[in-house]
């Protein structure tokens, strides 16, 4: 968890420094990571939301690169997701 957070944080700081290829980059790491985390230890309450997050992260780059088809699907799963975490 703690790699993916940091992964998270150069994203942000690479998509500020206006490297999108280098954010991506980090977020999709941090993205796999996330999904990683949810399969081996289960739906718990961080896990969903961590991958949410990913997810958010993700789909903000890829909507700002115009592909606004890939963002759109990011922001559904985070969506089923939050909405997951509602219900539990």
């Amino acid at each position: 968890r703690d790699l993916s957070i940091s992964l998270g944080r150069i994203g942000d700081v690479r998509r500020e420094a206006g490297d999108a290829d280098a954010a991506t980059a980090a977020f999709e790491e941090a993205l796999a990571l996330n999904r990683r985390l949810l399969e081996n230890f289960g739906e718990t309450p961080q896990a969903l939301r961590d991958l949410s997050v990913s997810l958010n992260r993700i789909g903000d780059v890829w909507r700002k690169a115009g592909n606004l088809e890939a963002a759109r699907a990011a922001f559904e799963e985070a969506l089923v997701l939050r909405r997951r975490l509602l219900e539990n």
